[in-house]
């Protein structure tokens, strides 16, 4: 992300933005966190579904994402290293090409902007108000009403900071509204250092979601933590969550091909390709690395990498 006292380039768009001390723009803008951005420069190479695997989960969550019926919120969860973050990145991408990602929220258990909730909802509203440009207004009027809004409880400033200015906008028949920025991804919450913390930001969205009248949905992506697990299977709340469990979900000929392209590419790269042999790895050699990936995305591409 590159931006001036005018300007801001994020996701490959550019947006002429008045940042005048005082503007509510400049207030949102000290507030948010751009490193939490789904498309931040601050994350190299942000991790993404290699070409031609996971097809089936990404299927899953885009037709879940485009579709006004069904549950507001999914949760997408597995171990570590099994591929979530990948699979939320390339979901984001995906649906930003389409103009329908609203915002994304990256946690991170090292950096302390980005390790609780504090952030989280004026980094939301700040991209709402750049990805719905129709929605400033509202927004500024409601800084305007309580200048102190973004040090409210964040029930507080989701609802009318994200879900008044969206709601105003669809009820006074915008029609691009119905369309425009419904998916907010939250990636990684299980960073968050404190428990308590997890669970208050899922029982916000569930209010908020709550006989929403737009089609505004929330992807979150976690570990399956027992205290997230207890919330998302409470009886109150089922109705409205998708859970989708990536352990349940085959991904064997998906590492296969993600290794085949690896090895292809270092055989044809590496500086001593002319001493591989042509039949490296043997089929034993890539069985095993299939059964001790278990499954895990990560353990393949540590495995390339080194």
């Amino acid at each position: 992300m590159f931006q001036d006292a005018s300007v801001l380039i994020t996701g490959g768009n550019f947006y002429n933005i008045n940042y005048a001390d005082g503007s509510f723009f400049k207030q949102l803008h000290d507030a948010a966190v751009p490193a939490a951005f789904g498309d931040s420069g601050d994350q190299f190479s942000p991790p993404k579904c290699h070409p031609h695997t996971r097809l089936d989960v990404l299927k899953k969550v885009r037709d879940w994402a485009r579709s006004e019926e069904g549950s507001s919120i999914m949760w997408m969860h597995g171990s570590a290293g099994i591929g979530k973050s990948a699979i939320a990145q390339t979901v984001a991408v995906q649906c930003a090409e389409e103009n329908r990602l609203l915002a994304s929220f990256v946690f991170s258990r090292f950096d302390p902007l980005r390790n609780n909730g504090h952030k989280l909802a004026s980094t939301i509203t700040y991209q709402t108000a750049v990805n719905v440009p129709a929605t400033r207004p509202q927004i500024e009027a409601a800084i305007a009403n309580d200048p102190l809004i973004l040090k409210r409880p964040l029930i507080t400033q989701f609802a009318k900071l994200i879900i008044q200015p969206l709601r105003q906008l669809v009820e006074s028949g915008d029609s691009k509204a119905a369309t425009t920025g419904r998916l907010v991804i939250l990636d990684g919450l299980d960073e968050c250092t404190e428990s308590e913390v997890q669970v208050e930001i899922v029982n916000v969205l569930f209010k908020v979601v709550a006989n929403l009248p737009l089609p505004l949905k929330f992807l979150i992506a976690s570990r399956p933590e027992p205290h997230l697990t207890t919330i998302f299977q409470t009886e109150a709340f089922r109705e409205d969550v998708t859970c989708l469990d990536l352990s349940l979900l085959i991904y064997s000929e998906d590492i296969r091909l993600f290794l085949e392209d690896k090895f292809h590419e270092i055989k044809r790269t590496h500086r001593d390709r002319a001493q591989i042999p042509s039949d490296w790895p043997s089929s034993r050699a890539m069985g095993m690395l299939l059964h001790k990936s278990s499954g895990h995305f990560i353990y393949a591409s540590t495995v390339i990498e080194y």
